[in-house]
């Protein structure tokens, strides 16, 4: 059976989640998750993303990742913004009959690229990719293809390169293949290390929900019972960050910065609020997994967001809540990220919008200071 395309929007930010096959633990070792925190870094630096927050738990991946629009310096036409956010909805290799000329099938032409990075920039990207050593040798093998007319030979495979940016897919498969084969070769292991595809749902930009997502995500080794407090768990951007210690600390205070806005004490103050907030004393956490599970897609009532869900209802709430294709409070916002999608790339369809959950949440009181 043919693959959902996937929905991606423009700018778009997304809850990405990755599970490894039959949900066994094979990332409990601190040594294969201070790997992956390495590669969770590296290949958005290359990819051009931003990575929010994250978790990396002893089965899976939380990830909250922000795809900006190609920078204007990067334009091949200044009249044309490119649309790499739109070409991995389904990764080109899998579409081989649409992008092929002839066949029976309806022809859809490869999207043109639309820009690209000079040799600099794009030799320093790929430092974050292979290391500084085969980098700098790439580079002098571009230096001496231009130098005798073969510039063209260079140009294609920046090409190459450029289509693994700007784009959720492309970032994902990178860092999964990367686990995949530095795993498979250490602990020689067979078979799929991933359980299918990953799952993305589209997160709207209002500052509530990226703060309720952000913080969801950091209590997974709360909620999981590995740690006592979301800042114990030394494999998470919200650890990372308020530890203050570590060569991507700072990385993950501008990127918490990045996501509302506002100065890291700020984004602390906000965060632990959410953390210290209580599930009312007539609700258990039992009694609210129940009321998630059971609650209905279609119902009017819910989905225009008519009932308030505190900050701790969200982030103690099961995987089901944020398992829509689409997170937020507002559902016009739905409409407004698929009509935004470009009419020559494969569309998702309607389904997704129309079981769209908008929970209206509740953020309590920032606490007066971060210790």
């Amino acid at each position: 059976m043919a693959r959902k395309n996937r929905v991606s929007v423009y700018d778009g930010i997304y809850h990405v989640t990755a599970r490894i096959a039959n949900r066994a633990m094979l990332l409990a070792e601190d040594i294969i998750k201070d790997q992956i925190l390495e590669w969770i870094v590296s290949v958005a630096a290359f990819s051009g993303v931003e990575v929010w927050s994250f978790a990396i738990m002893d089965n899976h991946l939380h990830l909250f990742v922000h795809v900006p629009p190609v920078p204007e310096r990067y334009w091949l036409d200044p009249d044309d913004e490119p649309c790499a956010y739109a070409f991995g909805m389904r990764p080109p290799e899998c579409r081989a009959p649409l992008w092929s000329p002839g066949g029976d099938c309806p022809q859809v032409p490869r999207p043109s690229l639309g820009f690209m990075l000079d040799d600099e920039e794009m030799l320093g990207r790929l430092v974050h990719l292979y290391g500084p050593d085969r980098a700098e040798a790439k580079g002098r093998t571009w230096e001496l293809l231009r130098e005798h007319g073969h510039g063209d030979q260079v140009d294609r495979e920046k090409e190459r390169y450029c289509r693994r940016m700007y784009n959720l897919s492309q970032y994902l498969k990178t860092l999964k293949e990367r686990i995949s084969m530095w795993y498979n070769d250490t602990y020689k292991h067979t078979g799929n290390l991933w359980e299918g595809r990953f799952y993305s749902g589209v997160v709207e930009k209002d500052a509530v929900v990226k703060t309720i997502v952000s913080a969801y995500i950091g209590y997974n080794p709360v909620k999981a019972k590995l740690v006592a407090s979301p800042a114990d768990w030394k494999w998470s951007s919200y650890a990372l960050a308020v530890s203050g210690a570590g060569e991507h600390s700072g990385y993950c205070r501008r990127m918490y910065e990045r996501m509302l806005g506002c100065p890291w004490e700020e984004v602390r103050m906000k965060l632990e609020a959410a953390y210290a907030d209580r599930l009312p004393d007539s609700l258990t956490p039992e009694a609210l997994k129940e009321m998630l599970d059971d609650y209905d897609d279609e119902d009017e009532k819910c989905s225009d967001g008519g009932g308030v869900y505190r900050a701790s209802q969200a982030i103690r709430a099961t995987m089901k809540l944020f398992s829509g294709a689409f997170i937020g409070r507002d559902k016009a916002f739905v409409q407004r990220a698929v009509a935004g999608l470009p009419e020559r790339f494969p569309r998702a369809g309607t389904r997704s919008v129309r079981r769209c959950r908008a929970f209206r949440w509740e953020l309590p009181e920032p606490l007066p200071s971060a210790a």
